[in-house]
């Protein structure tokens, strides 16, 4: 064989053998994007979010869908606090809807997101409820027929509210993330409902004095007295960063003019309604009756100031720089007054929009109409609870679950009632100390549109003492759940990156 057609041949094996690498290649290369695809979807399953590890805490494992419904609750139950006490002040507490809470920043200071904010929550959340379970387990703690009652009606309640989706576990995946189930919400529904019930327990469990309450109101008095005053807030008018300290420095002088005038509780009334007559058309919306330590910090030693009296006034600067309050002091109560045992019905009034008339007077007219009718309602109501043969409480009990409108309560009972959550005339009649047991009266509040029937059940523990009772149980149940929470570890598991 000539050298040309040998090397010829030693080119053509090469060649081949190049061709059987590459083909070998791509077949390597190809299995591997499979596997990995493969685990790709493996991971972003909702089999992986139900099964896998997200976090431990103690002896407790949590999966990625476990963890995402504390999140996730988290962020709910702020977005209720905000909406159902600082209303006005949503816009500036909340984080924006339309972006992630990870690409928004909570503290400019430390960098830490919202998301950081709601996974802490969670993770504080998980940690309790994984101590209590735990000791309560180790205890023997058996649940009560009530809570397990409790659990069933939460459950049931959620879903009802899925009744307008394909399944209760989209529903759920919609509030909860993907990988949510009605397997694992009812035993998160169970395992919350029973470590919070052990802790109640406990709590329960503790005893106090008479001597004990008097020195712990004693000492914590500013924090716990009610403070009654009126204000309202001349607000920093501007559109742009450059202008707001112009805008204060207006609203600063414009809120010393109003209280320079201000003597009486009419004069502020008056003096808020010069300003916006809108924001402040009610004579209600100026009054205040809270507790020291959860008065606005921007007037808050003002009034708790040993030396205040009635008519004082003071101009006192929003901490977030919008504007000034106005100010005018009424009194300090030290709450030693029985809290009442009541039951009671709420009616609400139907909503009337003003954009469904074409006059003010036709919308007026409405308003009234609808008012009118929520008083019917009560009077038709309580017509039939007159000719009652039995007026007692668990008949009471009957017309709370026919007629109530307000669902913040199951049962309408409020064993610890205290003053100022409703009207004056309402309280006068509730802690007249007359008041028998069985006593029944309808109240209308024309502020909200809304009446009230209200049934009687007797006197209870002082309020002062009623709320150092809660303030000794809630520290030394606070010392309970530390002591059994000291040395669990939360360690966030591989998959900890796929939550929120």
């Amino acid at each position: 064989m000539s050298r040309s057609k040998e090397g010829k041949l030693r080119e053509q094996e090469a060649e081949k053998k190049k061709r059987r690498q590459t083909k070998t290649m791509i077949i390597i290369i190809v299995a591997v994007i499979v596997v990995l695809l493969a685990v790709s979807l493996v991971i972003n399953s909702r089999f992986i979010r139900r099964s896998g590890t997200a976090v431990s805490v103690g002896d407790m494992d949590f999966s990625v869908a476990e963890f995402n419904y504390y999140y996730f609750s988290s962020y709910y139950n702020y977005v209720n606090t905000v909406y159902s006490y600082y209303s006005t002040m949503a816009s500036y507490m909340l984080p924006d809807t339309s972006q992630p809470l990870k690409a928004q920043i909570y503290d400019e200071d430390t960098g830490e997101t919202w998301a950081d904010v709601f996974t802490q929550e969670a993770l504080n959340q998980m940690k309790k409820v994984s101590a209590a379970y735990t000791a309560a387990k180790k205890a023997g703690y058996e649940i009560t027929e009530d809570t397990e009652a409790e659990i069933e009606t939460d459950y049931t309640t959620f879903k009802v509210y899925s009744d307008s989706y394909d399944s209760f576990d989209e529903y759920l995946e919609n509030y909860y993330g993907k990988g949510m189930t009605d397997e694992i919400f009812h035993d998160i529904l169970y395992k919350t409902y029973y470590a919070e019930a052990y802790l109640s327990y406990i709590k329960d469990g503790f005893t106090y004095t008479d001597e004990d309450y008097t020195k712990y109101y004693n000492e914590n008095a500013d924090d716990l007295d009610f403070f009654s005053f009126r204000t309202f807030l001349v607000k920093a008018e501007y559109s742009d960063e450059s202008e707001k300290e112009t805008a204060l420095a207006t609203a600063k002088v414009l809120a010393n003019a109003y209280a320079k005038d201000i003597k009486t509780e009419q004069d502020l009334i008056d003096a808020a309604k010069d300003y916006n007559s809108d924001t402040y058309a009610l004579d209600s919306s100026t009054i205040y009756h809270v507790a020291g330590n959860t008065a606005a910090t921007a007037y808050q030693e003002w009034i708790r100031d040993p030396e205040r009296k009635e008519g004082d006034v003071t101009v006192a600067e929003n901490p977030n720089g919008n504007g000034y309050y106005v100010v005018y002091y009424i009194g300090r109560e030290s709450n030693e007054y029985p809290t009442a045992n009541i039951r009671m019905i709420s009616l609400y009034s139907d909503t009337v929009s003003s954009s469904d008339y074409e006059t003010a007077e036709a919308y007026n007219e409405a308003v009234a109409a609808a008012h009118q009718a929520i008083k019917d309602e009560a009077s038709e109501i309580l017509t039939a609870w007159e000719a009652e043969e039995d007026k007692s409480d668990d008949t009471f009990s009957t017309y709370f679950a026919r007629h109530n409108d307000d669902d913040i309560t199951a049962t309408g009972h409020d064993s610890h009632f205290r003053k100022y959550q409703y009207t004056d005339e309402l309280d006068a009649w509730v802690f007249d100390p007359a008041r028998q047991v069985g006593d029944y009266k309808e109240f209308y509040s024309e502020d909200d549109a809304r009446c009230f029937i209200v049934f009687f059940e007797g006197f209870g523990m002082d309020y002062c003492d009623y709320l150092a009772d809660t303030a000794l149980r809630g520290a030394a149940n606070d010392e309970f759940l530390a002591s059994i929470e000291e040395g669990m570890e939360v360690k966030k598991g591989l998959l900890f990156s796929m939550v929120g």
